[in-house]
């Protein structure tokens, strides 16, 4: 999923306002950030199998400490944790806004096991591994990714809208057009030559994308 995240971290955003579109794209984000960093490191292992699914080449065969059903969930804890007690003056609702960070990042794993062809581990290398498969079909990849970037946009462009609090539609058009054009490269595009090109663009490609949603995300007032 690519898509499928920013649109769960669009819809998010309307829950509380006062969480960056850019953060909640980060936490959305986070495992595959952090897939790219456990790669450069030798952590975590991914082959490059053309045809390997009719969607992506892309084979994670040893990734428990990023994608792992466990280690998700912990990654989100500690990302709440995290959120929750940077300083700051405006602690309305910071608990709500704190949580729903950690669901972002949790989301992730949930969006996964729906697209793996079975290949998202429980905990470790040895234990489990699950996923059902959407990947296997590009009608229906792109139906249920273009699905929820619209459900989620939708979402962060009516819920709790007042006319002081509206959404700059240059940047919002810009940056979903980003996403649709980046989501099509991925699908129909010649893909990764080596598994450092991948783990380069998820360190550095998706936070420059959470930037640039914490700057199309913020309203005019």
């Amino acid at each position: 999923m690519f898509l499928g995240h920013a649109g769960v971290a669009l819809a998010l955003q309307r829950l509380q306002p006062k969480v960056s579109l850019g953060t909640l794209l980060f936490a959305a984000w986070l495992s595959d950030i952090l897939l790219g960093g456990a790669l450069l490191l030798g952590w975590e292992h991914l082959a490059i199998v053309p045809g390997a699914t009719a969607t992506t080449s892309l084979v994670l065969d040893r990734v428990p400490i990023s994608h792992g059903v466990v280690g998700v969930i912990l990654w989100a804890i500690g990302l709440g944790a995290l959120y929750y007690s940077w300083p700051t003056r405006d602690t309305t609702g910071h608990f709500r806004a704190a949580a729903l960070v950690s669901v972002a990042a949790a989301s992730h794993v949930l969006l996964d096991l729906i697209s793996s062809p079975g290949t998202i581990p429980v905990t470790g290398t040895e234990s489990a591994h699950l996923g059902l498969g959407l990947a296997r079909s590009l009608p229906g990849t792109m139906l249920v990714e273009l699905g929820l970037l619209a459900a989620g946009l939708w979402i962060f462009l009516t819920v709790n809208r007042s006319h002081k609090h509206q959404v700059r539609k240059v940047p919002m058009t810009f940056l979903t057009g980003v996403l649709v054009l980046l989501f099509l490269g991925m699908l129909f595009g010649p893909g990764p030559s080596t598994p450092d090109a991948v783990a380069r663009t998820l360190l550095i490609g998706l936070p420059a994308l959470a930037l640039l949603g914490a700057w199309a995300g913020r309203e005019r007032k």
